[in-house]
């Protein structure tokens, strides 16, 4: 089985956005909103990715010149701004992986719902 690849989009609000495209239980596009209050499970994440200094990160950790690695991209958009980090063979720090794992989480904690 190949390297799974999905997209997970959170929003304040509370919304979420799935899209499996392959090696994933759920294939296709699903949405949700969340079970919790509003904004809760962003909320916390937010504050994780602060503490953790996302955003003072560099954008790229890889070996240079490999090529077909596991890649995990993640971003973030603050004060209207978006910082991307790719992240292969998670070569990125201890923290990075953190973020990564707590969003995977909030993922599969989450009801999704098909098609819309």
């Amino acid at each position: 089985m190949g390297c799974p690849v999905y997209r997970v989009v959170l929003r304040r609000d509370g919304m979420a956005t799935y899209t499996g495209e392959q090696n994933v239980p759920l294939i296709g596009k699903y949405k949700s909103k969340t079970a919790y209050p509003p904004g809760f499970q962003f909320v916390s994440l937010a504050r994780l990715i602060a503490a953790q200094r996302y955003l003072k990160m560099d954008d790229l950790y890889a070996t240079p010149g490999a090529i077909d690695t596991t890649t995990v991209i993640t971003s973030v958009v603050h004060n209207g701004e978006r910082k991307t980090i790719v992240n292969r063979d998670s070569l990125g720090p201890i923290e990075l992986y953190g973020i990564e794992m707590a969003i995977d989480a909030v993922a599969a904690q989450t009801k999704w719902e098909e098609g819309k």
